[in-house]
């Protein structure tokens, strides 16, 4: 039986969905390619039905009816809490966490980064405390620790990318603290068994580029197959001056065998059109395409052929990838020129565009595209009789046509990115406030 690879695709993509609620969000892009996009049907307008307080500026995770968030303490630390949407009271938390990390409702697990002690372990050279730190699977229903993978002494949390988990597998992306002057014990990518916190594979490296490790620059991406991850690894090219590859590895066990491909070479004269990933704009895989973000707020797509021979292909897209829309689109922005885009995930050719200033990345829902942004709001001056406040602004925009639906905005803050999920609309703002809205039809 011959299959077309759209028909494929569509196939692969039905069998991700079917595994994932539509009004889950179990990782900080909803879902292991990153997609930031969800299947619920949502229609405007909204109205805010109550708002919690105390949130970082961290993203939101839902499972069911649960949400997830990071809560400020004293000292600069946070908690997870989980949090019953319909009681509206915290269920359990978990101290001393430096992400929301990911969730699991099939393997009835959440997932994080924490400390491991309440005392530092060591002091640097350059006079900062170190803490053990660890990975933790904690049960979804009452928060308790069920298993920990330590990940190294680091000054107040680690650099480890947002978790991916997918299936029974749970991926990260740690880069060990080094003090200046030190060697640096490399980065790793590691897949561990999410019900017991075990090693299923790992891939460690050293030098980068140029003496560098690298930085994170994002959680990595899997394809819908479960076959492939992407994984970004950011460095300096120059002082001042940020690159970066893209490296592709086989998945699970296969991490053991490193990188299948390399996407980005710092030795040839293009590296830089090639391959640069931000915190900004996250890699995503999308209709044979993964999706992210290039020098100079350039996007470039890579296209993932049927035919292993074939390798991957470069194409030019319009902006910074940021979210999977409907009907095969990709909606994005361009700070530079400070327009929103959509376009064919296929071929890149635009579909629509409209001016707008956002500060957040997108996320889509159905036919509904949310993003948010700010505007100038005039107001009276003591001395000056006139003076400009920032409001933050959250759209909700048709992701078929670009029309603005329905707005909200608050005074002197500036949101978050959205999330959707359990029939509601979350945005958390700069006060620490998630406001949470439920459609009023």
């Amino acid at each position: 039986m011959n299959i077309r690879p759209t028909a494929l695709v569509a196939v692969v993509l039905a069998a991700m969905s079917a595994s994932l609620r539509a009004d889950d969000w179990t990782t900080v892009r909803r879902d292991p390619a990153n997609t930031a996009a969800s299947t619920e049907v949502l229609r405007p307008p909204f109205n805010r039905a109550y708002a919690i307080a105390g949130a970082t500026n961290e993203p939101l995770l839902a499972a069911g009816n649960t949400l997830f968030y990071t809560k400020k303490t004293a000292g600069g630390l946070r908690d997870l809490i989980a949090y019953d949407l319909k009681t509206r009271k915290p269920i359990w938390k978990v101290p001393n966490v430096t992400q929301p990390g990911a969730v699991s409702p099939t393997l009835g697990l959440a997932f994080t980064v924490i400390r491991t002690s309440a005392k530092p372990t060591s002091v640097s050279r350059l006079g900062a405390n170190l803490w053990p730190c660890a990975v933790a699977g904690v049960n979804l229903k009452t928060g308790k620790t069920v298993w920990t993978y330590p990940i190294g002494d680091h000054p107040v949390y680690p650099a480890i990318s947002p978790l991916a988990v997918q299936g029974s597998l749970l991926y990260l992306v740690n880069i060990p603290y080094c003090v200046p002057g030190d060697p640096c014990p490399g980065g790793e990518i590691v897949a561990l068994d999410a019900r017991k916190g075990t090693v299923v594979g790992r891939h460690c490296w050293e030098a980068v580029w140029r003496d560098q490790v690298g930085t994170v620059l994002g959680p990595p991406a899997l394809i819908p197959d479960g076959k492939t991850i992407a994984v970004p690894i950011g460095y300096q090219s120059e002082p001042g001056k940020f690159a970066g590859q893209i490296w592709l590895l086989p998945t699970g066990a296969g991490l053991n065998d490193g990188p299948t491909t390399i996407i980005g070479d710092p030795d040839s004269t293009d590296w830089m059109d090639v391959a640069h990933s931000a915190g900004a704009s996250w890699p995503m895989f999308t209709k044979f395409r993964l999706m992210t973000q290039g020098p100079d707020d350039a996007t470039r797509a890579w296209a993932l052929l049927a035919k292993p021979e074939m390798k991957w292909k470069a194409v030019t897209s319009t902006g910074k990838a940021h979210c999977a829309g409907p009907n095969g689109t990709i909606l994005s922005y361009h700070s530079g020129k400070k327009r929103l885009f959509c376009a064919n995930a296929l071929d890149g050719q635009e579909k629509w565009s409209r001016p707008m200033t956002a500060t957040t990345l997108a996320v889509s829902a159905g036919n509904l595209l949310f993003i948010c942004g700010t505007e100038p709001h005039p107001v009276k001056g003591p001395k000056t009789g006139r003076m400009d406040i920032t409001d933050g602004v959250l759209y909700v925009i048709d992701a078929r046509n670009g029309k603005s639906l329905w707005s909200w905005r608050k005074a002197d803050v500036t949101f978050n990115t959205p999330m959707v999920a359990a029939g509601h609309l979350f945005v958390s703002d700069s006060d620490g406030n998630i406001h949470v809205f439920q459609p009023s039809r």
